[in-house]
């Protein structure tokens, strides 16, 4: 399986609280999009929020972006009409091969974007990205203190080497002491040299800020193949806002509907945490929160079971 945007984690989400098309245009003008891709009865769509995913012509070009309320829509001539024009001329209008998306009123795209960030902070007490780093530190003679990258989470391993022509070796002779965001590196006895650290940080998406186009970083991520904690981490993210979603539904709706959403959010709930028992991420160090002495050995089988770990 390939790995998913932003965008199709955003649609796995809307697919299961309510209806969601992903709909091509035909043509458009500042306040109509008409798609071939669309059947259903008229008015059907009215309230509805039409989100322009990916403009045919030029990437990232209007009206890609824009979110327009449906006040109108008629199935004879399979044209949606939107509550505020688009701005521009009638080249930044919808055209043919346009790309957008249906989402319920109850969930604008704003909206979604945010608790998926959420979902993500949510998902890395189960999952990490692995981070390879060899610009932070360089130790030098007489120095004991070093500060670490600000998103590290738990510190793997400690690397030294004498000059870029060697190889790295194990360094064991630290702990970190500090708050999250600001934690530093501390060394015991006279050591110089290039430094290379091994950590795990927070999940988050390819690029910043994020975009629809977005892969969310994990493991081998963006990659053409996801990778298993991708997959794992990606469902957890899901039945959060999933979960989330019924929460506000059931405050704002009748007494019948807030039964039902109370179900469908312990469901959801229920869900995500059977994927986080069953499918988290081993942790294989120390955690960064601990101000000891760790010890490391070679294997991940000794390195899980540190004394940092135990305590």
């Amino acid at each position: 399986m390939s790995a998913k945007q932003r965008w199709e984690i955003r649609a796995a989400v809307a697919r299961r609280v309510g209806r969601y098309r992903r709909i091509t245009a035909e043509s458009g003008t500042a306040t109509t999009v008409v798609s071939l891709d669309l059947f259903e009865p008229n008015n059907f769509w009215i309230e509805f929020w039409l989100y322009c995913l990916q403009d045919f012509e030029k990437l990232g070009a209007w009206p890609e972006g824009f979110m327009r309320r449906v006040s109108a829509y008629a199935q004879s001539t399979q044209q949606l009409t939107v509550d505020l024009a688009y701005p521009g001329v009638a080249a930044d209008w919808p055209d043919n091969g346009d790309i957008f998306e249906l989402y319920p009123s109850y969930l604008p795209v704003p909206e979604l974007n945010d608790l998926l960030d959420e979902a993500i902070e949510a998902a890395s007490a189960y999952w990490l990205k692995p981070v390879w780093d060899e610009s932070t530190v360089s130790f030098s003679l007489n120095t004991h203190s070093y500060s670490l990258p600000s998103d590290v989470k738990n510190l793997r391993a400690v690397y030294v080497r004498s000059g870029s022509s060697y190889g790295w070796n194990r360094y064991n002779g630290w702990k970190v002491e500090g708050q999250p965001g600001a934690y530093v590196l501390k060394t015991t006895g006279e050591i110089s040299g290039d430094a290379a650290l091994s950590y795990e940080a927070s999940l988050d998406w390819s690029t910043d800020p994020a975009t629809d186009a977005s892969y969310l970083n994990v493991v081998s991520s963006p990659a053409t193949n996801e990778h298993a904690y991708e997959q794992w981490a990606r469902a957890f993210m899901v039945e959060y806002c999933i979960e989330k979603i019924h929460e506000k539904l059931m405050n704002e709706g009748d007494k019948q509907k807030a039964n039902r959403h109370w179900n469908l959010m312990r469901f959801a709930k229920t869900k995500m945490d059977e994927i986080a028992q069953w499918h988290a991420q081993p942790r294989l160090s120390a955690t960064v929160t601990k101000p000891l002495w760790a010890e490391h050995g070679d294997d991940l089988r000794g390195r899980a079971y540190s004394t940092a770990l135990r305590k």
